[in-house]
């Protein structure tokens, strides 16, 4: 599109003055198909393109309603780090190019430069939008930005409109892990306008995370572990940036979609803004999860693989105690919702109908419960499950550090004894990673 316009500049000043006459003609005709390139080409996923064709704010995109990215574009597009086309669509499935997929990457990371210094406080009271995380800090430095002047070793990005995005991120790799750039894009030209790899995403993504805090145990049909970039992308699979297909696969050499980018790139902001700002407040922490649905999940002190697919007799009674937990905890959600029923069924409160009718929906919910219960493989519903604990640490089964946290759970006498044994137990590479701050979580509260 620069180009054509380059073009025109061109065309219309080697039209020789004696034919002044058609110029006008000319420049109307030439005027006429530049701007139809431009309203009809692929505006690149940056936003670069703004001053020249009209870019639609999320509310006006018309083919991201259904779509399993929505959230993500919308939030991004009113961010301004991607943009839609001029006929108000995104095309989630049309391809990104490295370009336009490092220059998406720089202008949601660009809160990482050095040269930022924000005074902003995290909200104690544990509201916290990743989105909105040093928004008015990343809007200055991209106005500044333009400014600066990068310099790179490929020799196809001199004048490309991408070059100072790329040499920020260039550069920004090689401070984090040196020599992981040349790794993923390696010889003398870097191809800009080429579409981008997953594999290729995902080794220049991993610079701005940190390393996961567990493995998820998930294996892809098409990547073994001999694979040169196994570990790069299982990493950044563990942090929950990327993630495979339904079936099972990577596919490494696919090429990133504009829906995948934005999802992508929502993770990295979240998990930026995260390690930046909310778990650097011990107040803001404490209290949202004690207070969310994150706060709220079983911690098993497994890999969710073993999880789904308990291998051992022992792993299979050990699971379906937290299947049987699981329920417990959806059946006091719907417990709380009787007298709610009740008066929506028309029984009115404090009568002796309305608490009938309570009791009622009381027994079927709890009924139910029982029943999907009983159906747990290996769960025997008529013991307590401390006895249950109990006996798996006395045929020593492998997962100590699940035993122990939960046990501390239900011996109020020793609760403390089996917090420490928790904590001596736990094996990051056996129970994974994440799992350790619900010990020094439940340390805090004791």
């Amino acid at each position: 599109m620069l180009v054509a316009i380059v073009d025109l500049k061109i065309l219309l000043m080697v039209v020789d003055e004696k034919q002044k006459g058609d110029v006008e003609l000319r420049k109307s005709t030439v005027l006429f198909i530049v701007l139809s390139l431009v309203l009809t080409n692929v505006i690149p996923i940056y936003a670069a393109a703004a001053d020249m064709a009209y870019v639609p704010p999320a509310y006006e995109l018309t083919d991201i309603g259904n779509h399993w990215a929505s959230e993500s574009i919308a939030a991004l597009v009113n961010l301004e780090i991607l943009s839609g086309y001029p006929d108000k669509t995104f095309k989630t499935d049309n391809q990104v190019t490295r370009a336009e997929y490092l220059t998406s990457l720089f202008k949601t990371v660009c809160v990482l430069d050095d040269s930022i210094v924000t005074e902003d406080i995290p909200d104690s009271m544990g509201y916290f939008n990743f989105y909105d995380f040093r928004e008015n800090e990343r809007r200055e430095f991209l106005q500044s930005f333009s400014t600066v002047e990068y310099e790179l070793p490929y020799n196809d990005l001199e004048g490309h409109w991408s070059k100072n995005y790329v040499a920020w991120i260039k550069n920004f790799c090689d401070k984090k892990v040196p020599g992981l750039f040349e790794k993923i894009f390696p010889g003398p030209s870097f191809s800009p306008n080429q579409p981008i790899t997953r594999e290729e995403a995902a080794l220049v993504t991993i610079a701005f995370t940190a390393p996961a805090v567990r493995s998820r145990g998930i294996k892809f049909a098409d990547i073994a572990p001999d694979y040169k970039l196994y570990y790069e992308i299982v990493s950044l699979v563990d942090n929950g940036i990327i993630s495979g297909f339904p079936d099972g696969t990577f596919r490494p050499k696919d090429n990133i979609t504009r829906g995948a980018t934005a999802v992508i790139m929502t993770n990295v902001l979240k998990e930026i803004a995260y390690n930046m700002d909310f778990f650097a407040n011990p107040e803001t922490y404490t209290f949202t999860i004690g207070s969310s649905s994150d706060g709220d999940y079983v911690a098993t002190f497994m890999p969710e693989e073993m999880y789904l697919n308990p291998p051992t007799e022992l792993d299979k009674i050990y699971v379906a105690e937290f299947k049987a937990f699981e329920l417990d905890r959806q059946m006091v959600q719907e417990l709380y919702s009787v007298d709610i029923i009740a008066e929506l069924e028309g029984f009115e409160y404090g009568t002796d109908e309305y608490f009938k009718r309570v009791a009622e929906l009381e027994e079927e919910i709890m009924k139910k419960y029982d029943e999907l219960k009983r159906e747990i493989p290996f769960y025997e519903p008529d013991r307590d499950r401390f006895e249950v604990l109990k006996e798996l640490e006395q045929k020593d089964y492998w997962n100590k550090a699940g035993l122990y946290f939960w046990m501390f759970g239900h011996d109020h006498d020793k609760s403390i004894e089996y917090l420490e044994k928790a904590e001596a137990a736990y094996d990051a590479d056996k129970n994974g990673r994440d799992y350790l701050y619900k010990i020094y979580e439940e340390f805090i509260y004791y």
